[in-house]
């Protein structure tokens, strides 16, 4: 589907792939929480929106997400109230 709903145990976060081209992690929670096994299509991928701002141009600064590679899965550790946005390149 143009949707693809990303599976987690833990109520407060909320992960989603669209049109397998844009990936959405929330955590709504106070904790740090992780995602373990996310799966990434094929492709690189790089971090476009935070909660500090989005640029889809040049990019989000993080030293671990800033780039990440698609075909194979990872692990994502958000902090409380965070927000990252990555787009396929």
């Amino acid at each position: 589907g143009y949707f693809q709903w990303l599976d987690t145990p833990n109520p407060y976060q909320l992960g989603y792939i669209i049109d397998g081209r844009i990936m959405v992690l929330i955590n709504v929670g106070s904790n740090t929480h992780d995602w373990e096994n996310l799966h990434l299509p094929d492709g690189s991928w790089k971090l476009i929106g935070s909660n500090q701002g989005f640029d889809h141009i040049q990019g989000i600064d993080d030293p671990h997400l800033a780039h990440l590679h698609g075909g194979r899965s990872h692990k994502i550790q958000l902090a409380g109230k965070q927000l990252r946005v990555w787009t396929q390149q």
